[in-house]
């Protein structure tokens, strides 16, 4: 009985670890995700686009897009 009951906090401790150590990569995963996609949309920015047929060389990513909508955004509220 003695046994028993000393499982059951080891158990619900090593449950708790796994999960925060779970959220931890998860959380460092969508960081990596996010940097390599912005390191993507600056090479686009810089060299890609240009690659292009010129009708498509005034295009600019994604990631340039919404940084510009935000820029408008607050400097349109002061």
């Amino acid at each position: 009985m003695i046994l028993q009951s000393a499982f059951i906090p080891v158990w619900i401790l090593c449950t708790v670890l796994a999960a925060a150590w779970t959220l931890f990569i998860l959380w460092r995963a969508h960081r990596l995700g996010r940097a390599g996609h912005l390191r993507s949309a600056r090479h686009y920015d810089r060299h890609g686009k240009f690659d292009l047929p010129p009708e498509y060389a005034a295009s600019e990513s994604h990631m340039a897009h919404r940084s510009r909508q935000k820029r408008n955004r607050r400097q349109a509220t002061r």
